[in-house]
């Protein structure tokens, strides 16, 4: 489904099936890979694992895992984390007492185990700030972030919104610079604003149907208007064909987003989600930075900040 948020967001369907009853899932680059959970009279008896062209809208990948002796095969919640192109997910244990920190590996489309989590409630969204740091709502409507090494849990705040255990999701949103929540509450599904530095919630919409949302993701790539613009003409280029050394290359804005001139700007370069700058860097600089990777697929991605906020990810 997508929906534009208004006074009236009415969603549309894109894809349907009676398979597509997801718990949890995460959308990454063109591809939603969600997990549903099976059950026979109330007993679990397994999931599914599917993936999605959310291009073309076709199915992919759907299978059946686990036999239901096992809970680890579950998910709460997932998020994508577009710093270090990994998906992140909160996996059930086997017998339902606690979670795992974990991540979905998308080419074996298993979850694979980071560190056992210890908090002691129930989470239900997650999602990635323009920092690559991952935030997540707990059923206390807390806002949290996590150390995605070890799995340790800090607090943020409380939103002041009371949800209930129903399926729910968000997104960041870099034009308003606040994450975008699906929430379930007493009252119904609504949509609302969650400041990342507070954890204020503020309410944007109803949903007039009680809609539940297993994931968001956002089409836009935009920021607020002082925020630098987003990096131009990023490339990686090898010394040689089949090397592993090169050069990422690209051109650091001269203007906010919102078209002035910029001062002052942090760069981030991002390979595998580990910076290679963090420093302050010339507006409009031609960049190049030497790498040396090792032999496999790599993730490059760039984005410069100011006081005002994030630019968009090139």
């Amino acid at each position: 489904y997508s929906f534009v948020i208004g006074d009236n967001p009415t969603p549309t369907a894109h894809l349907t099936d009676l398979d597509y009853d997801f718990i949890a899932g995460a959308n990454c680059r063109g591809k939603f890979y969600g997990i549903t959970a099976l059950s026979v009279m109330g007993a679990l008896n397994g999931a599914r694992y599917i993936t999605l062209d959310t291009k073309n809208w076709k199915e992919l990948y759907n299978t059946i895992e686990g036999d239901g002796s096992s809970y680890s095969i579950l998910a709460s919640t997932m998020g994508y984390n577009p710093i270090d192109d990994q998906i992140y997910a909160f996996q059930y244990n086997d017998d339902l007492t606690g979670m795992y920190w974990s991540k979905y590996n998308k080419e074996t489309r298993k979850l694979e185990e980071i560190a056992s989590f210890q908090g002691k409630y129930n989470v239900l969204t997650l999602a990635a700030g323009p920092d690559g740091v991952m935030y997540f709502i707990s059923d206390g409507g807390d806002l949290y972030t996590i150390n995605k090494t070890n799995g340790k849990a800090t607090w943020v705040g409380n939103t002041g919104i009371t949800p209930v255990m129903y399926t729910q999701s968000m997104v960041y949103d870099g034009k308003t610079a606040s994450f975008i929540w699906a929430a379930q509450t007493s009252d119904g599904s609504a949509l609302y604003s969650v400041d990342p530095n507070t954890a204020e919630a503020s309410k944007i919409v109803n949903f007039n149907n009680n809609e539940e949302f297993s994931s968001l993701y956002s089409e836009d790539n935009e920021t607020v208007d002082g925020a630098p613009a987003a990096a131009n003409d990023l490339k990686l280029t090898y010394n040689q064909d089949g090397g592993l050394t090169g050069n990422i290359t690209f051109t650091v804005p001269s203007k906010t987003y919102g078209g002035q001139a910029l001062s002052n700007p942090v760069l981030n370069v991002w390979l595998d989600g580990v910076n290679q700058e963090g420093m302050e860097v010339t507006p409009g600089k031609a960049v190049s930075i030497p790498v040396t990777l090792s032999e496999g697929n790599h993730y490059i991605a760039v984005n410069t900040s100011n006081d005002n906020g994030y630019s968009p990810l090139s």
